[in-house]
């Protein structure tokens, strides 16, 4: 009964540290919504150095977004000698961070103004030729902001040069080497091909790259390689055969399963990592378009998963 009654008070004070947490970073939230951004930016800096805090998303959005609100010379009196690379700092770290794409969303007036200042960063960190850096701020406004600049493209010019290549190929070379050149690349080929879809806005029932959905993306995808898959994504999971030892070109699929047992398949995406590696898929998401998930990382997908199809074969 003692270690029952010290159980349920560890609980309770985890739960009540947990709801005071939530309540400090509102009372933040309030102050930036008040466009009170010196004093919310201050308080979001005192609270990222408290456990309960740093590894919270809303923490660092609402650095990152409220010093976006404060001019460069403000910046420096509050400590902030490099505003701009800052700022891109926070929202890397909040998307690291955040369990679901909402809390991002919430600060969606403000992507705008970010975007712009982002450019800007990409644009002087590529003079520098810092290499790292303007590539890490590339895939964050492809993935994140559905903005596919030029330099996330030239990030990706070899997976653009490799399909044009394999194109050649296959007009120029018979059908013998054809068949020997794609049966050994083309899980690989899948995913670079698929890759080149990051940043491709959600549209519901689209199948281009001006908007598509996720069985859209899955089935135009593979298709390209020769597959023959609907657009529907619970017939895509009635087709090849389920596996768990996943490999890239795999279907992933996510959904729920009923109180009798029954899987309802309502979401797919296509696999980019190989078993035994954390399971990585790329699709096409409503809130954010095509991008790339970690499953087992995610909050939000972890328990919508469902199962993986081999539909490509060996």
């Amino acid at each position: 009964m003692l270690l029952k009654k010290q159980f349920l008070l560890c609980v309770s004070i985890l739960v009540t540290n947990l709801v005071f947490a939530e309540n400090d970073l509102n009372k933040v939230e309030v102050l930036f919504n008040a466009g009170k951004y010196e004093k919310s930016y201050k308080k979001s800096d005192k609270l990222k150095s408290e456990s309960a805090y740093y590894k919270k998303a809303k923490t660092y959005y609402l650095l990152g977004f409220s010093l976006l609100n404060i001019q460069n010379d403000q910046a420096k009196k509050l400590g902030v000698y490099n505003r701009e690379k800052s700022i891109i700092s926070y929202i890397i770290k909040g998307v690291k961070y955040q369990k679901s794409n909402s809390e991002l969303k919430r600060f969606k007036q403000f992507f705008q103004g970010f975007t712009k200042l982002a450019k800007k960063r990409l644009h002087q960190s590529k003079k520098l030729r810092k290499e790292r850096e303007w590539k890490s701020i590339a895939e964050l406004l492809a993935q994140q902001f559905n903005d596919t600049t030029p330099a996330y493209w030239e990030a990706h010019k070899a997976i653009k040069e490799a399909e044009k290549k394999e194109e050649v190929v296959e007009t120029k070379e018979n059908q013998v080497l054809i068949k020997k050149k794609l049966s050994n690349s083309k899980r690989d080929s899948v995913i670079r091909w698929a890759k080149t879809y990051i940043g491709t806005p959600y549209v519901f029932a689209g199948v281009s790259r001006k908007g598509i959905d996720c069985s859209g993306f899955t089935s135009t995808v593979l298709n390209h390689f020769g597959s023959n898959l609907p657009h529907s994504c619970k017939t895509q999971a009635t087709l090849g055969k389920k596996t768990k030892q996943y490999k890239a070109g795999d279907l992933a699929l996510f959904g729920y399963k009923s109180s009798n047992g029954t899987v309802k398949p309502s979401h797919v995406g296509i696999v980019i990592s190989n078993y035994p590696e954390p399971l990585k898929v790329i699709h096409a998401t409503s809130s954010l378009g095509v991008r790339i998930d970690d499953v087992k990382a995610s909050s939000y997908w972890k328990p919508k998963f469902l199962f993986t199809v081999n539909v490509l074969g060996k």
